[in-house]
């Protein structure tokens, strides 16, 4: 099983922009690199497993200011705009929802990008960090996902990502996998199979 495997449950573009939720499976120990958003605030909501938030206080971008938040099931986290976070699932994995408000229409791709991905056997993880064989994929996601990574080596390798390939390569990306009517059609998928 991939590290993370996310599942588009409500988008932006059928709620006028309020919201978007991401039901998402987290194998043990997946994580992402410490970093924050600039438009919009995440709420993780644990449902079943174990799943350990790192955070800073409210605003602060500072990686060595977080500390850890192990949620129980039932339980969830807010995380506000412009403060340094990750997470790390645990050992038996975990199961979570997560809303971003208002809407992260790039974050909803990303979701069917990576879904897309890891159905052409072409996902690399990234949560430990941008290497040489992710960067540009870690490049173009973290774009999509408005994170601004907070430690200076993944700074570093995305930003020197070339910036025609980065865009080429997204292009691609959400051509291949995460138009607005993709997007549409997976929420509609998913909500037929819960209905």
């Amino acid at each position: 099983m991939p590290d993370k495997v996310p599942t588009l449950v409500e988008s932006g573009l059928l709620n006028g922009g309020k919201r978007s939720v991401i039901a998402s499976d987290h194998g043990p120990g997946s994580t992402t690199i410490p970093h924050y958003h600039k438009t919009f605030a995440e709420n993780f909501k644990l449902h079943s497993g174990s799943i350990t938030i790192i955070s800073a206080p409210e605003g602060v971008r500072d990686a060595a200011a977080m500390r850890e938040l192990a949620l129980g099931v039932g339980e969830n986290s807010t995380i506000p705009m412009f403060t340094a976070h990750k997470f790390i699932a645990g050992e038996g994995g975990a199961n979570v929802t997560v809303t971003f408000e208002p809407a992260a229409i790039g974050f909803e791709r990303t979701v069917l990008i990576m879904r897309g991905l890891q159905e052409d056997g072409e996902y690399k993880p990234w949560g430990d960090g941008a290497n040489e064989e992710n960067a540009m994929l870690l490049s173009v996601l973290s774009e999509l996902t408005d994170s601004h990574p907070l430690t200076a080596e993944d700074a570093e390798m995305i930003g020197k990502q070339d910036r025609e390939a980065h865009e080429k390569f997204k292009g691609e990306l959400i051509g291949l996998y995460a138009t607005d009517d993709m997007i549409k059609e997976a929420v509609a998928k998913t909500a037929a199979a819960s209905a």
